[in-house]
């Protein structure tokens, strides 16, 4: 009888055993394909993309000069005035009271007071739209491109601009300077990443293996990612890459690839844990982009228009249905 118990007891251990392994082989068990990402709200459908200072101070700015503020992480919204009706394509913060906002028709605004008031800027009549962010160094110097890839210099909080470069080219949407003296400049859709390493008085370029960028990231200045998009071209491809260079752009390695023509707004924490878009799906990285995982997916919010973290534990992506979904990790 004892020996009956015995064996039932171990076969019954062994039983669980096997389930709790096959559990961990599927990632869906633990709930993983949609378990960190909530919507958490809705904004306007014209909104472009979002940027968050800390877990909670965010703002998102978007078409006809619209700008939205959140002191709550993203689950409330509220108007701010811009004063332009120009479409705003990027917004960068300093602290949490001082912030800028560009976009379309040279527009550059300034705020002091956590977006209360916002100030137009003056800039160069021939800059055409500013589609980059605005970069700080160390020094609190400030940096922005604009579509005519002219890079110009503030270092009185934007009061005077002074030019450091001109490119003598168009299409020009990407600058990092966080990493000054070596900074970064790109062409989206082009395949040459341009790079200083003397705070932009010389530029060096180098030449990507891809024939369509995506979207481009450095977490440092030897550590950077780039996606493939191939919806600008008419060839038929079955998947896109992603690259990884760790030496700051003068190498490149594929990582991996994905099904699909676009990959889009791709975002690191550290080395390591990324994040990257596909249309209506977001996938996960923890070994520097080598594998994904879909950690997020759904056909009835709109396409990923932005994807955004302030660190490991709290992320958001805007989507062009205006919904706003929030990514947190306990």
């Amino acid at each position: 009888m004892k020996d009956t118990t015995l064996k039932n007891v171990i076969l019954c251990l062994l039983f669980i055993s096997i389930i709790c392994c096959e559990k961990d082989k599927n990632p869906l068990s633990n709930n993983f394909q949609n378990g960190d990402w909530n919507i958490i709200s809705s904004l306007n459908e014209d909104m472009c993309t979002v940027f968050f200072i800390d877990s909670m101070n965010g703002w998102a700015v978007g078409y006809n000069g619209q700008i939205n503020i959140t002191t709550d992480g993203g689950v409330t919204w509220s108007n701010q005035n811009s004063g332009t009706t120009n479409k705003l394509t990027s917004v960068y913060f300093l602290n949490n009271q001082t912030g800028f906002a560009s976009g379309y028709n040279n527009t550059l605004i300034y705020t002091n007071n956590k977006g209360n008031t916002w100030v137009p800027i003056q800039v160069a009549s021939d800059s055409g739209s500013i589609y980059s962010c605005l970069h700080s160094d160390d020094a609190n110097n400030l940096y922005f491109i604009s579509n005519y890839g002219e890079v110009y210099w503030s270092n009185d909080l934007g009061e005077s601009w002074n030019n450091k470069h001109n490119f003598d080219n168009w299409g020009f949407s990407y600058l990092d300077y966080s990493n000054n003296p070596t900074c970064y400049a790109m062409q989206f859709g082009g395949n040459s990443l341009y790079k200083t390493t003397d705070g932009g008085n010389s530029w060096n370029i180098y030449t990507i293996p891809l024939q369509w960028s995506g979207d481009i990231y450095f977490f440092d200045k030897d550590h950077g990612w780039i996606t493939e998009n191939w919806a600008p071209s008419s060839m038929i491809h079955d998947s896109t890459s992603i690259y990884m260079t760790n030496d700051g752009g003068e190498t490149w390695i594929q990582q991996s690839s994905l099904s699909g023509l676009v990959l889009d707004n791709i975002v690191f924490v550290d080395i390591f844990h990324g994040w990257v878009s596909k249309i209506t799906k977001i996938y996960y990285t923890s070994d520097s982009g080598k594998t994904w995982t879909c950690q997020f997916e759904s056909d009835e919010i709109g396409y990923i228009r932005d994807i955004f973290f302030v660190d490991i534990n709290n992320g958001w992506a805007l989507t062009s249905e205006g919904i706003l979904v929030k990514y947190s990790c306990d």
